[in-house]
């Protein structure tokens, strides 16, 4: 067989790898696009506004207590949690949900429902000063953050948000470097005893 025809059977056969690789790679992107789309989707969480919900030593004595004297630098990635949210879900008082910032394109942030439509809330302002109430409307839900306060991006900042850009609802915590995993459930006894004018007790219970 000459070189020229055992050049084109190489180029057809390593052709046929190719396209098959190809396939298989775009199948398994196409078939990932699909479940974190509308199965579950698993989120790195941030900073120390969930916290003690989540990442639940971020900036604390803790997280710098065993520094090493000669690498002082430390990844902020092994303090962060691994959230799986569902896509399916029914959206209740205390649920962690994962959700589209409303001012800020591209961008998510994870929080907990603290009022649903037609929940009366007392929005909370600097030093915890009380503002005058909001009547969440029926498509409108209130969005806080576990640490409290105003110094972190909630509804207290920016208002309701829309039920539609709730994107998830947390069930699962994981964090693969302290190899921790749990389950993450709304607190249920608080909730279901929860009428509207004991939301501000609701919203105090998560906080410490």
């Amino acid at each position: 067989m000459s070189y020229t025809l055992r050049f084109k059977h190489w180029i057809l056969r390593t052709g046929k790898e190719f396209a098959v690789t190809g396939s298989i790679i775009g199948g398994s992107f196409v078939g990932f696009l699909a479940f974190d789309t509308n199965v579950a989707a698993i989120r790195k969480v941030e900073g120390p506004s969930m916290s003690p919900t989540l990442n639940e030593h971020e900036y604390t004595d803790e997280k710098f207590a065993d520094r090493d004297p000669l690498n002082p630098i430390r990844d902020p990635d092994i303090y962060n949690d691994l959230v799986w949210f569902s896509r399916k879900f029914e959206l209740q008082r205390g649920d962690v949900v994962y959700v589209a910032d409303p001012k800020r394109q591209n961008t998510s942030l994870v929080k907990r429902v603290i009022g649903l439509p037609g929940d009366t809330i007392v929005p909370l302002g600097f030093n915890q000063e009380k503002k005058n109430p909001v009547i969440l409307s029926k498509n409108q839900v209130w969005i806080e953050s576990d640490s409290g306060g105003f110094k972190y991006r909630d509804s207290n900042q920016f208002g309701p948000v829309h039920i539609k850009t709730i994107q998830g609802k947390g069930s699962y915590v994981l964090n693969i470097f302290k190899f921790r995993f749990r389950t993450l459930e709304s607190n249920k006894s608080t909730k279901n005893e929860l009428s509207k004018s004991e939301i501000n007790k609701f919203r105090s219970f998560h906080r410490p």
